[in-house]
């Protein structure tokens, strides 16, 4: 999901940004996929374990 990201965005590796406030701004955007993915996925685990009883 995120090359998926990089690749349709633009968005280059946090190491190619600047220290200081384009780091912090790109660990807050992939902090937000990530728990945005995780739940999402948890939601549907709790979908198939309901329907698998």
């Amino acid at each position: 999901m995120l090359e998926l990201l990089r690749t349709g965005t633009g968005i280059c590796s946090r190491k190619v940004l600047q220290e200081g406030l384009q780091q912090v701004l790109y660990d807050f955007i992939i902090k937000g996929i990530k728990g945005f993915a995780f739940e999402e996925l948890t939601d549907l685990l709790e979908e198939a374990s309901w329907m698998s009883e």
